[in-house]
């Protein structure tokens, strides 16, 4: 009896470690929302690399962008750079000892997240200023479109009322009258607003963004007109850059070894990410021109970046 329980108990050690071993090795992936370019990117690098991924959705760029902050963190994120730029900007202005951004880098710029920007198509609401004293959903305090909205709003002056609703609930809640207009930032096409029939051509429009003092914080861009099936004409708006981006504090080799495999799966496999994964795998080309952060030095490596 003691002889099978003992056998008992250590199998059941065994299977701790066993599955704490397994979950150790994989490497983990904060996305998005589930359907989500962040969540499909991370699917799409997950699909190409033999390293053991496992690509957790979350709640949004503010949401991974808290978790990458956190010491000893095991993961790679997806991010607004809007987010990490400002977050950069509080270290600088504080007075702690450690700064929190000062051991992230960047892995991958993904190219442009625009700002879209949504509202009924009655003719009472066709440019940013007319949303003063309206309701405005800007997304929930976990997601990048909540900071990026408070950022529009801080820098144009224009006082709209926030409903904070995620992204998945303002556009019924838009077509019901609770909201007059919503943020969304995404690569476009965002694949639920892409989804939407030519039907609602008569019922929603996407409003220019034109205003200058934008430029200080974001790069002017244009959705092009059809991008969705409801916009036949082209939209001026503005957009942030997304960003795949780890904390190098307290990497060890291995997780290094691991995250710069998974960076030469992607170049080795570009082609299929770009013919068979999100459009935007098309932007990438390994030059890191654009990138405004300091780059992961894995990624110097496998892309020859000085």
């Amino acid at each position: 009896m003691k002889y099978k329980f003992l056998k008992i108990l250590f199998s059941l050690i065994f299977l701790f470690f066993a599955f704490f071993s397994i979950k150790a090795q994989q490497l983990e992936i904060l996305s998005g929302f589930e359907g989500g370019s962040y969540y499909q990117f991370a699917s799409d690098i997950s699909s190409v690399t033999t390293v053991s991924i496992k690509v957790q959705p979350t709640n949004g760029s503010m949401a991974n962008f808290r978790n990458l902050s956190k010491r000893n963190n095991h993961y790679i994120v997806f991010c607004q750079f809007d987010v990490m730029q400002a977050k950069q900007f509080e270290d600088e202005m504080s007075k702690r000892s450690r700064k929190i951004t000062e051991s992230m880098r960047t892995l991958l710029v993904f190219g442009n997240e625009e700002i879209h920007l949504v509202a009924k198509n009655n003719g009472k609401i066709n440019k940013i200023k007319d949303l003063k004293r309206k309701k405005v959903a800007i997304g929930t305090k976990h997601q990048g479109t909540y900071f990026t909205a408070n950022k529009v709003k801080e820098l144009t002056g224009v006082k709209w009322k926030d409903i904070t609703i995620s992204f998945d609930d303002a556009l019924s809640a838009l077509l019901n009258g609770e909201i007059d207009a919503f943020f969304f930032v995404g690569n476009a096409p965002v694949s639920k607003l892409k989804k939407l029939s030519g039907f609602f051509k008569s019922k929603i429009k996407l409003l220019p963004i034109e205003e200058e003092s934008l430029t200080q914080f974001y790069s002017p861009v244009t959705i092009p007109a059809g991008t969705y099936k409801w916009a036949n004409y082209d939209v001026d708006t503005y957009a942030t850059k997304t960003v795949l981006a780890v904390n190098t504090l307290g990497k060890t080799s291995q997780e290094n070894d691991k995250i710069k495999k998974v960076l030469e799966d992607i170049k080795e496999n570009i082609e299929e990410l770009r013919t068979q994964g999100h459009p935007r795998w098309n932007q990438i080309d390994f030059t890191f021109d654009d990138a405004e952060w300091e780059i992961y030095e894995g990624a110097k490596e496998v892309f020859g970046i000085k």
